[in-house]
């Protein structure tokens, strides 16, 4: 078993040498995250100007004559702060850019820890800072900050421009923040190459660790459909009520056959993996993964199925679900809003004929659909110089590592960076703590007792450092 003296040998174990949790550079590092945590942030309405101007002035603070330090604030308190180290020869070298959204999602369900306390505990194995933001993801932004304050510090300037992006509302689409940097900014955000969330989680395989090189798109949609009013003592039949036409097409879609659709990408992942060859097999043929799943879960105690399969199929989640107004009327209206993450090639239109099909002429005529947030999936090709020098800087501190390309299931600002013709990827790494099990580690986002642990946290920051290092 593994104890919190014990752990301390992790961080020699990961070639973790400049930011350990005994020296300077790692105790203001822990500090600036419980400082960050203890701002509210929470979108809506997200207010991530308040934390844009703290940063800032730590960076003026810095005195540096080649950084240039800018808050964008296109939107009444939706802060963004861009800072820019201008290389030595930006016309020689590429430039890369960091990126890390400052909002954080509502507070839901019962904390242990207060969610903006960036409270610190101890368990017998690990130290965790507690709050909202701190998996997701002001973790990963205080990291770059510490990685890039540490270098600035020992005299470092880049060879290529290197920019430090923290944006506003990324937890609601990014249209406040990222979209608006890449439409009406973009000079101020233009870089080769773009590093954030999304990926860099250690995986149960050998040496892998995940790396996002795409990511599903959303098509969000309002469905409406009128029914036969009344009064609830004399109710017309029940197909015709608006609320049971809403229990068919919910019933449709839980009962719907997945279908998955294995391309390029996927099997790119598959060959990545550090897995036997029979397990690769079994993987790439469609009426064999449900059982390789289900045997790869027993062997590495973590739900397969639930992070694989979505993965290589549409999802439709629906979330809200509304009709009535009042105890004795059957009203005429009734809407359930779907929340349809779509692969790459999935476009609306793709999403529309899908549900016509599931659910029928005779229903679909009846429906009314209103878009809430729609965007196309994105890719980035892996055979690239910036990849490479991720796994290069990865193998200094895990020598064994091994990337694994994956299509990230959920959003991210890389969205807006994509269709610029910007590389991007999703990475920073992260392992499993001991305290947890993979299936509590891949679910601290977004959830109650949201935390990160110390060591986790200066991992980040190591890693970044040594990458920025590099630029």
């Amino acid at each position: 078993m593994i104890t919190l003296a014990k752990s301390q040998d992790l961080y020699k174990k990961y070639n973790i040498k400049k930011f350990l949790p005994d020296t300077q550079i790692g105790k203001a590092t822990v500090k600036l995250l419980q400082e960050c945590l203890r701002i509210d942030t929470t979108n809506p309405p997200g207010n991530e100007i308040t934390l844009a101007k703290i940063l800032k002035e730590k960076v003026d603070a810095l005195n540096c004559e080649y950084i240039e330090n800018k808050i964008i604030e296109p939107v009444p308190k939706r802060g963004n702060l861009v800072i820019t180290i201008k290389g030595k020869a930006p016309e020689d070298h590429p430039s890369w850019g960091f990126m890390a959204h400052l909002d954080v999602v509502p507070v839901e369900g019962e904390w242990e820890h207060g969610p903006f306390s960036g409270e610190i505990t101890t368990t017998e194995h690990s130290k965790y800072i507690w709050g909202r933001g701190a998996f997701d993801m002001k973790q990963m932004g205080v990291a770059f900050f510490m990685a890039m304050t540490q270098l600035i510090q020992e005299g470092f300037r880049p060879k290529g421009d290197l920019k430090i992006i923290f944006e506003a509302d990324e937890e609601r689409g990014g249209h406040k923040g990222a979209e608006l940097l890449a439409k009406d900014y973009y000079e101020e955000v233009k870089v080769d190459c773009v590093v954030t969330e999304g990926g860099g989680f250690k995986l149960p395989t050998g040496g892998d660790f995940a790396i996002q090189r795409g990511e599903k798109g959303k098509c969000q949609l309002k469905v409406k459909v009128k029914g036969t009013p009344g009064h609830g003592s004399l109710p017309p039949p029940y197909k015709e009520f608006a609320i049971y036409k809403l229990v068919e097409i919910l019933e449709q879609i839980r009962t719907r056959k997945i279908e998955l659709y294995l391309d390029d990408l996927y099997y790119e992942l598959i060959e990545a993996l550090s897995i036997p060859k029979v397990f690769k097999f079994f993987l790439k043929k469609k009426s064999l993964i449900p059982l390789a799943l289900s045997l790869g879960g027993r062997v590495t105690h973590v739900d397969l199925k639930r992070i694989f399969i979505p993965m290589v199929s549409d999802v439709i989640s629906p979330t809200v679900i509304k009709s009535g107004v009042k105890e004795n009327v059957i009203s005429r209206e009734g809407e359930v809003i779907l929340d349809i993450r779509t692969l790459p090639g999935h476009n609306k239109n793709y999403i529309l004929n899908y549900i016509h099909e599931l659910i029928g002429t005779k229903l679909y005529e009846q429906l009314e659909f209103e878009e809430v947030d729609v965007i196309d999936g994105t890719t980035t090709p892996i055979d690239t110089p910036y990849y490479r020098q991720i796994e290069e800087t990865l193998k200094e501190m895990f020598p064994d590592a091994n990337l694994v390309p994956i299509l990230g299931t959920g959003g991210t600002d890389m969205k807006h960076m994509r269709p610029k013709g910007i590389i991007c990827y999703g990475f920073v790494p992260m392992v499993k703590d001991p305290d947890l099990t993979y299936n509590e580690y891949m679910g601290l986002a977004h959830a109650p007792n949201e935390r990160i642990s110390e060591l986790n946290l200066l991992l980040a920051s190591e890693f970044s450092y040594h990458l920025m290092k590099k630029i």
